[in-house]
């Protein structure tokens, strides 16, 4: 498999999370409009309320707690493969990835790494890529720190130089 099945993988995932937010935005709609009219003449079954108050539940909790970890991690995936740097793929976040999952996702989907893994056992494979993806994860901060200060010294140097242009311009 290769980066182009991965690709594949995201594109069905985002689409999955389209259909059911469309689907439980449609159910929610409905309860809301039961829940709006329960005081007029057409009084609607609190059964049929309930069921699809608790089909919106259900979809919007599938949605956020069963799918979209699994596209953060398969967008991780690709990020690795494609050389992205964690920080530009993720600036923040509240809770940390998978670590796990992302490396399941790179062995079924890199050819190349699985051909470098050899005879490791499954567990190891994971273990040897998730290391990786954590060294991937904090290399970059101390790249962008090194490069924040190597800024800092070009712009501090640049407003020296102006001063000094400056006072030079008011001695003359």
């Amino acid at each position: 498999m290769s980066k182009e099945f991965l690709k594949i993988k995201l594109k069905s995932l985002a689409a999955e999370q389209r259909i059911i937010r469309k689907a439980a935005k449609r159910h929610r709609q409905i309860s809301k409009k039961m829940d709006a009219t329960a005081n007029e003449e057409y009084k609607y079954s609190t059964v049929e309320y309930e069921r699809h108050r608790s089909l919106w539940l259900s979809m919007t909790t599938h949605r956020r707690f069963h799918v979209r970890p699994i596209i953060r991690s398969a967008h991780l995936a690709f990020a690795y493969m494609r050389n992205v740097p964690y920080s530009k793929v993720e600036s923040w976040c509240h809770e940390p990835p998978n670590w796990q999952e992302v490396a399941k996702n790179l062995i079924s989907f890199d050819t190349d790494l699985e051909k470098r893994m050899g005879n490791l056992p499954v567990q190891g494979r994971v273990d040897a890529v998730t290391s990786k993806l954590i060294e991937w994860r904090d290399a970059e901060p101390e790249k962008v720190r090194k490069q924040n200060h190597d800024k800092a010294k070009q712009e501090a140097s640049a407003q020296r130089a102006a001063i000094k242009a400056a006072r030079a311009l008011t001695i003359d």
